[in-house]
Protein backbone atom coordinates (compact mmCIF):
# COMPACT_ATOMS: atom_id res chain seq x y z
CA UNK A 1 0.00 0.00 0.00
CA UNK A 2 1.22 3.53 -0.73
CA UNK A 3 0.39 6.80 1.07
CA UNK A 4 -1.84 9.58 -0.20
CA UNK A 5 0.06 11.84 -2.61
CA UNK A 6 0.15 15.57 -3.26
CA UNK A 7 -1.16 17.34 -6.34
CA UNK A 8 0.18 20.74 -7.37
CA UNK A 9 -1.95 23.71 -6.30
CA UNK A 10 -3.30 26.01 -9.00
CA UNK A 11 -5.67 28.94 -8.78
CA UNK A 12 -8.59 26.76 -9.92
CA UNK A 13 -8.40 24.68 -6.72
CA UNK A 14 -10.95 26.26 -4.41
CA UNK A 15 -12.21 24.02 -1.61
CA UNK A 16 -12.20 26.74 1.05
CA UNK A 17 -11.30 26.52 3.79
CA UNK A 18 -8.04 24.61 3.51
CA UNK A 19 -5.88 23.39 6.37
CA UNK A 20 -2.42 24.84 5.60
CA UNK A 21 0.70 23.30 7.10
CA UNK A 22 4.42 23.57 6.44
CA UNK A 23 5.73 21.52 3.54
CA UNK A 24 8.81 19.86 4.95
CA UNK A 25 11.56 19.20 2.48
CA UNK A 26 12.25 15.71 3.79
CA UNK A 27 11.81 12.07 2.93
CA UNK A 28 8.28 10.65 3.12
CA UNK A 29 8.02 8.08 5.89
CA UNK A 30 5.26 5.76 7.03
CA UNK A 31 5.73 4.15 10.41
CA UNK A 32 3.58 1.05 10.68
CA UNK A 33 2.99 -0.06 14.26
CA UNK A 34 1.21 -3.41 14.46
CA UNK A 35 1.37 -3.48 18.27
CA UNK A 36 4.39 -5.81 18.29
CA UNK A 37 6.85 -3.88 16.13
CA UNK A 38 6.99 -0.46 14.50
CA UNK A 39 8.76 -0.25 11.17
CA UNK A 40 9.58 2.86 9.06
CA UNK A 41 8.97 2.63 5.32
CA UNK A 42 9.45 4.96 2.35
CA UNK A 43 6.46 5.85 0.21
CA UNK A 44 7.63 3.11 -2.17
CA UNK A 45 7.54 0.52 0.64
CA UNK A 46 11.30 0.27 1.25
CA UNK A 47 12.74 0.11 4.77
CA UNK A 48 14.01 3.48 6.02
CA UNK A 49 16.63 2.62 8.60
CA UNK A 50 17.03 6.32 9.49
CA UNK A 51 13.49 6.23 10.88
CA UNK A 52 14.09 3.46 13.43
CA UNK A 53 14.53 5.78 16.43
CA UNK A 54 11.25 7.50 15.59
CA UNK A 55 9.63 4.09 15.07
CA UNK A 56 10.92 3.05 18.49
CA UNK A 57 9.32 6.12 20.05
CA UNK A 58 6.02 5.33 18.34
CA UNK A 59 6.23 1.70 19.44
CA UNK A 60 6.87 2.76 23.05
CA UNK A 61 4.25 5.50 23.30
CA UNK A 62 1.55 4.98 20.67
CA UNK A 63 -1.11 2.48 19.80
CA UNK A 64 -1.17 0.41 16.64
CA UNK A 65 -1.65 2.32 13.41
CA UNK A 66 0.02 3.83 10.38
CA UNK A 67 1.72 7.16 11.08
CA UNK A 68 2.29 9.25 7.95
CA UNK A 69 4.92 11.98 7.86
CA UNK A 70 8.39 13.07 6.79
CA UNK A 71 11.88 12.30 8.03
CA UNK A 72 13.82 15.55 8.35
CA UNK A 73 17.47 16.11 9.28
CA UNK A 74 18.08 19.79 8.51
CA UNK A 75 18.24 20.59 4.80
CA UNK A 76 16.99 18.25 2.11
CA UNK A 77 20.60 17.39 1.23
CA UNK A 78 21.35 16.58 4.89
CA UNK A 79 18.21 14.44 5.09
CA UNK A 80 19.10 12.51 1.92
CA UNK A 81 22.62 12.02 3.25
CA UNK A 82 21.30 10.67 6.58
CA UNK A 83 18.93 8.30 4.77
CA UNK A 84 21.68 7.13 2.40
CA UNK A 85 24.10 6.57 5.31
CA UNK A 86 21.28 4.90 7.30
CA UNK A 87 22.02 7.09 10.30
CA UNK A 88 19.44 8.08 12.90
CA UNK A 89 21.45 10.92 14.42
CA UNK A 90 19.62 14.23 14.08
CA UNK A 91 16.71 12.67 12.18
CA UNK A 92 13.22 13.78 13.24
CA UNK A 93 9.82 12.44 12.24
CA UNK A 94 7.23 15.10 11.39
CA UNK A 95 3.84 13.36 11.61
CA UNK A 96 0.82 14.76 9.78
CA UNK A 97 -1.72 11.94 9.52
CA UNK A 98 -2.70 8.64 11.09
CA UNK A 99 -4.76 5.66 9.95
CA UNK A 100 -5.81 2.50 11.71
CA UNK A 101 -4.33 -0.73 10.41
CA UNK A 102 -7.74 -1.72 9.00
CA UNK A 103 -8.07 1.61 7.16
CA UNK A 104 -4.56 1.14 5.73
CA UNK A 105 -5.40 -2.40 4.59
CA UNK A 106 -8.59 -1.12 2.91
CA UNK A 107 -6.67 1.77 1.31
CA UNK A 108 -9.02 4.47 2.60
CA UNK A 109 -9.93 6.40 5.72
CA UNK A 110 -13.25 8.20 5.34
CA UNK A 111 -12.84 10.27 8.51
CA UNK A 112 -12.37 13.98 7.78
CA UNK A 113 -8.96 15.52 8.47
CA UNK A 114 -9.87 17.14 11.82
CA UNK A 115 -10.88 13.74 13.21
CA UNK A 116 -7.73 12.07 11.88
CA UNK A 117 -5.59 14.86 13.38
CA UNK A 118 -7.37 14.54 16.74
CA UNK A 119 -6.63 10.82 16.67
CA UNK A 120 -2.97 11.56 15.86
CA UNK A 121 -2.69 14.08 18.70
CA UNK A 122 -4.25 11.55 21.07
CA UNK A 123 -1.87 8.77 20.04
CA UNK A 124 1.47 10.53 19.56
CA UNK A 125 2.60 11.35 23.08
CA UNK A 126 5.32 13.90 23.73
CA UNK A 127 8.42 12.42 25.34
CA UNK A 128 9.12 13.32 28.95
CA UNK A 129 12.85 13.43 28.18
CA UNK A 130 13.52 16.29 25.71
CA UNK A 131 16.79 14.65 24.60
CA UNK A 132 14.65 11.90 23.01
CA UNK A 133 12.50 14.32 21.01
CA UNK A 134 12.34 12.54 17.67
CA UNK A 135 8.64 12.85 16.74
CA UNK A 136 6.36 15.84 16.48
CA UNK A 137 3.02 16.63 14.92
CA UNK A 138 3.06 19.13 12.08
CA UNK A 139 0.99 22.16 13.03
CA UNK A 140 -1.00 24.41 10.75
CA UNK A 141 -3.92 26.76 10.44
CA UNK A 142 -7.03 27.20 8.38
CA UNK A 143 -6.94 29.56 5.42
CA UNK A 144 -10.38 30.84 4.53
CA UNK A 145 -9.81 32.35 1.11
CA UNK A 146 -7.32 33.27 -1.59
CA UNK A 147 -6.02 36.31 0.33
CA UNK A 148 -5.34 34.21 3.47
CA UNK A 149 -3.51 31.66 1.37
CA UNK A 150 -1.39 34.32 -0.35
CA UNK A 151 -0.41 35.80 3.03
CA UNK A 152 0.36 32.36 4.51
CA UNK A 153 2.45 31.40 1.48
CA UNK A 154 4.41 34.67 1.59
CA UNK A 155 5.10 34.06 5.30
CA UNK A 156 6.21 30.47 4.60
CA UNK A 157 8.67 31.66 1.96
CA UNK A 158 9.92 34.43 4.27
CA UNK A 159 10.70 31.74 6.86
CA UNK A 160 12.65 29.77 4.28
CA UNK A 161 10.17 26.88 4.10
CA UNK A 162 9.79 24.83 0.95
CA UNK A 163 6.14 25.86 0.80
CA UNK A 164 2.76 24.79 2.14
CA UNK A 165 0.61 21.70 1.97
CA UNK A 166 -3.08 22.51 1.68
CA UNK A 167 -5.57 19.92 2.81
CA UNK A 168 -9.30 19.89 2.22
CA UNK A 169 -10.60 19.18 5.74
CA UNK A 170 -13.52 17.12 4.42
CA UNK A 171 -11.44 14.95 2.06
CA UNK A 172 -10.82 11.30 2.91
CA UNK A 173 -7.33 9.77 3.02
CA UNK A 174 -6.98 7.71 -0.16
CA UNK A 175 -3.91 5.48 -0.21
CA UNK A 176 -1.78 5.82 -3.33
CA UNK A 177 -4.03 8.51 -4.82
CA UNK A 178 -3.08 12.00 -6.04
CA UNK A 179 -6.22 14.08 -5.48
CA UNK A 180 -7.31 17.66 -4.83
CA UNK A 181 -7.63 16.64 -1.18
CA UNK A 182 -3.91 17.37 -0.64
CA UNK A 183 -2.19 20.12 -2.60
CA UNK A 184 1.39 21.36 -2.61
CA UNK A 185 2.07 25.04 -3.00
CA UNK A 186 5.75 25.87 -3.41
CA UNK A 187 5.79 29.39 -4.82
CA UNK A 188 3.71 32.48 -5.37
CA UNK A 189 3.60 31.79 -9.13
CA UNK A 190 0.43 29.74 -8.67
CA UNK A 191 -1.43 33.06 -8.59
CA UNK A 192 -0.11 34.44 -11.87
Amino acid sequence: MKPMLLQRYHSGCKAWPYWAERKHNGVRCLIINDGKTAVPYSREGNLLLSGYVAAGHIMATCGPGVYDGELVAGTFTETLSAVKRKTTSGVRFKAYDCLTLDEWDRGVCLLPLPERRARLVGLLAKPTDPSWFVCEIVTGQFVQNHADLFYSMAEALRRGWEGLVLKDPSAPYLCGERTRGWLKCKDLGAWS
